[in-house]
């Protein structure tokens, strides 16, 4: 994290993720995989060419978007894996 405060990395290290009611998202240090409807669709952003989240490369970037979408399913399943309370038996 100092690093990112000092200004000295310039590149996300690994892709991180983001869920809050009604939306998810993943994203790298190029690139924001986004859902807005529950994951119903996805948008698929260049954050380097486009920072403000203009224009969707998904049908262009298929296989990106694609393994993006893996990515951030498998999160997901660990991040709610992990809010599940332990039994102790």
């Amino acid at each position: 994290l100092l690093p990112a405060i000092k200004g000295t990395q310039t590149e996300r290290s690994f892709p991180i993720g983001f869920l809050y009611p009604g939306k998810m998202s993943w994203m790298t240090h190029t690139h924001k995989l986004i859902s807005q409807d529950k994951g119903e669709s996805f948008a698929l952003y260049n954050l380097i060419e486009d920072p403000f989240e203009k224009q969707d490369i998904s049908d262009d970037n298929k296989e990106l978007k694609k393994a993006m979408l893996q990515s951030l399913q498998a999160w997901s399943k660990e991040v709610a894996a992990s809010q599940k309370p332990e039994i102790n038996e």
